[in-house]
């Protein structure tokens, strides 16, 4: 085992907040529009709630927070990401310190999250409550090596109450937690630290936690569930096939999450081989820690396998996302260096330090070219500049309707002052106004001109006196010599408030 002390976590935790650091910077410095996930927040942010649709409402409550602290922006944006990824980082790090002991194996188990894409990538990008959620499933292991070490009531209340937040960041927490305790059911070390009277805090905590929510949520059915088209439910006519394709993606979305891991995992593998023998197995005396913390990890990543299969078995679910994956699977780092029995040779580790400085180098690069260099993605859209010409063209502005989340957001940063609705957000109470402003972005198919009739035929509106000829507003993209990205605006005086 190798020797390891404060300094040195202090060194690898500082090295992350540069990172970190750098990420938020940057983010700050290549555009100021919103991502989609973004854009979201920037509208449902407008009030605070116990249900804003298909997700929990911990992550809006906690960007809230933070608006109310620095203002409304991308730094409020890109603060709460950028802490929540510090924190599953540094997370991920003491959780494989306190199981192992091993400084080297701990930086590596961290190190190894920069090779999965939809940590690295896709939570620094445009992700949000997965993001949340991943940090609060480190938590709860977190919690658990705490409470194995002293099972007080204090400690399960604490596990109790982060498991409560973890449904409130979002709903798939719960196959996280449902796999944790059949892995925790057969491994009789931890079976026996919930063999007390104590342990009973735990649901009763996590349920007073949940409690206001879920009560609120099953008021809003419609809004809660609007968005299980996603996981392709009633989409076929039954039988063998959709199970089977379930299935499938459900086998792709693993392998694409656990990929680079896979690789590495065989590296590993073959590197023991060669230095110890067919066994791959050293001569080296291993901890019950260690060996009971590698079996409930292993179980725990198994059961959350199954049980996402038994939602493609029973509950007809054909649709199957990487993304998904995330909080059922982010702990595989630690349980592969768990694996690794004996302490990892210098060489081997600093090679590892260096390729993962490398990683991160290159996804800084990738960031800043995605934008800035290419000029593609949402973030070059010229949402500025087009808010300038609504201005110009003497639109009013004090409520804006958004054909979707994407520009209704945006407009919020723009124009932070009015009241900015979305089809596909819920409807946040509006003042007396005279007149209602509608804003998309023109598409082929038509779809945002469809949501935008879909809203206003719920709506009273004077439609004697409207000009149903949109104003089109035009501006050249972020970064670019030649291209343009368009606005279309139409103008709906309303004659009632009151509905």
């Amino acid at each position: 085992m190798t020797s390891w002390n404060r300094q040195k976590s202090a060194l690898v935790l500082g090295s992350f907040a540069v990172y970190f650091g750098a990420q938020f910077i940057l983010r700050l410095s290549i555009s100021p529009v919103a991502e989609l996930d973004e854009a979201e927040q920037l509208v449902l942010t407008q009030q605070l709630s116990l249900v804003y649709g298909s997700q929990p409402p911990l992550y809006t409550w906690l960007q809230w927070t933070i608006f109310q602290a620095i203002g409304v922006g991308i730094p409020g944006l890109a603060l709460l990401k950028n802490l929540l990824l510090f924190s599953t980082y540094a997370g991920t790090y003491f959780l494989a310190l306190s199981i192992s002991g091993d400084g080297r194996k701990a930086t590596l188990a961290s190190l190894l999250l920069l090779l999965i894409p939809q940590v690295v990538w896709e939570s620094q990008r445009d992700l949000t409550h997965s993001v949340l959620v991943t940090t609060v499933c480190v938590l709860t292991l977190l919690t658990l090596r705490f409470l194995q070490k002293n099972p007080t009531a204090p400690r399960f209340a604490l596990l109790g109450f982060i498991a409560g937040i973890g449904i409130l960041s979002k709903y798939n927490y719960a196959l996280f937690m449902g796999a944790l305790v059949l892995a925790i059911f057969l491994c009789p070390d931890f079976r026996r630290t919930f063999r007390t009277r104590s342990a009973l805090w735990l649901p009763a905590v996590a349920l007073a936690t949940t409690l206001p929510h879920l009560l609120a949520a099953l008021n809003a059915p419609s809004r809660v569930t609007a968005d299980l088209h996603k996981f392709g439910i009633g989409g076929s006519t039954g039988g063998i096939w959709p199970i089977l394709s379930g299935l499938g993606e459900l086998g792709v979305a693993v392998v694409s999450y656990l990929g680079p891991l896979l690789v590495v995992g065989w590296v590993v593998l073959v590197h023991r081989r060669r230095t110890h023998g067919k066994s791959g197995i050293p001569n080296t005396s291993e901890s019950p820690t260690v060996r009971s913390w590698r079996r409930l990890l292993g179980l725990t990543a198994t059961f959350a396998v199954f049980l996402c299969a038994s939602l493609a078995i029973f509950a007809g679910v054909t649709e199957f996302k990487d993304r998904w994956m995330q909080p059922l699977l982010f702990f595989t780092p630690v349980l592969l260096v768990l694996w690794i029995r004996g302490a990892i040779d210098l060489r081997i580790f600093k090679s590892s330090v260096a390729a993962a400085v490398l990683v991160g180098l290159l996804v800084l690069s990738l960031i800043f070219g995605r934008t800035c260099i290419s000029s593609r993605g949402r973030l070059a859209f010229p949402f500025p500049e087009l808010a300038a010409a609504i201005q110009t063209e003497g639109l009013p502005t004090r409520i804006i309707f958004g054909g979707d989340r994407y520009v209704a957001g945006n407009l919020r940063l723009v124009f932070p002052q009015a009241t900015i609705l979305s089809h596909d957000t819920p409807t946040i109470p509006f003042p007396d106004y005279p007149a209602i402003l509608a804003v998309w972005q023109p598409r082929k198919d038509g779809r945002n001109e469809e949501r935008i009739r879909s809203f206003l035929a719920q709506t009273p509106i004077d439609s004697r006196d409207t000009d149903h000829t949109p104003i089109t507003l035009s501006a050249r993209r972020l970064y670019s010599a030649d291209e343009k990205d368009s606005l279309k605006a139409l103008i709906f005086p309303r004659k009632s408030f009151d509905e």
